[in-house]
């Protein structure tokens, strides 16, 4: 078995080491960039990695076998790749727009030169992999470093999503607010995130803040309702697509 692949075991984490890349490199792109991804195997999710060029780093270190989850660098040189999203896909991730159609748009980014930190493993029912704001030593801290420093800990959570009691001046500009319906919490509040859509039963934007109300539903996380307003409140991954990783929460 793989080092990596025998770490994530130890965290109870199935992982397989590819020997190509996982997605294929298009015109022009390169498949030096390290690839992780989730994938369903006869009805079970397991992390995938590419490691790519030789000189990059994929290390686990840290792991809560009891959480069934871990900490894991990645490391490599600068480097540009390739990135192809829905044209009418809102927001936009940042880049230089190299060519689009009717449909589509391929959009370069560039992978970033200094140590990246993910916090991968299960949540709920399934596998998550969400990139830390910063350096951690454990599975711990990489939790405290993805809950925003005003909420407490036992606060409602659906996936990467806080929900807190709004203020009394909150109240007042949500009565003046325009109110959407079914809308996607992150494209709602001008959020670049990947992967599916917590989406809201109800939802608006007033003092700059984002406010649910109703079902707040996502397919990989238990269905979480609220009778009266509350403020959504994103945790600190970071909000664009990290270089490589083909699936995020």
């Amino acid at each position: 078995m793989d080092l990596l692949e025998s770490r994530f075991a130890a965290a109870k984490l199935a992982c397989a080491v590819t020997a190509q890349p996982i997605e294929r490199a298009r015109a022009g792109e390169s498949v030096d960039v390290v690839q992780i991804d989730i994938a369903r195997v006869r009805k079970l999710e397991e992390f995938r990695v590419w490691r790519g060029a030789a000189g990059n780093r994929v290390e686990v270190t840290a792991i809560d076998r009891a959480l069934r989850q871990l900490v894991l660098l990645v490391w490599e040189p600068e480097r540009a790749f390739h990135v192809t999203v829905a044209r009418n896909f809102a927001p936009q991730p940042r880049g230089k727009i190299v060519s689009e159609d009717k449909y589509r748009r391929v959009i370069e980014q560039f992978t970033v030169s200094r140590r990246r930190h993910f916090l991968c493993g299960m949540d709920e029912s399934h596998l998550f992999i969400a990139q830390l704001p910063r350096p951690v030593p454990t599975v711990a801290d990489a939790r405290r470093a993805l809950r925003p420093t005003e909420i407490a800990p036992e606060t409602k959570r659906q996936g990467e999503w806080f929900f807190v009691e709004p203020t009394a001046e909150d109240l007042a500009e949500i009565d003046r607010a325009l109110v959407r319906e079914r809308m996607g919490i992150a494209a709602g509040g001008g959020l670049v995130r990947a992967g599916r859509q917590h989406v809201a039963a109800e939802f608006c934007t007033a003092r700059g803040r984002i406010f649910v109300r109703g079902a707040i539903r996502h397919p990989d996380h238990r269905t979480v309702r609220f009778r009266h307003w509350m403020r959504a409140v994103p945790n600190t991954e970071a909000f664009e697509q990290p270089a490589g990783v083909r699936w995020v929460d």
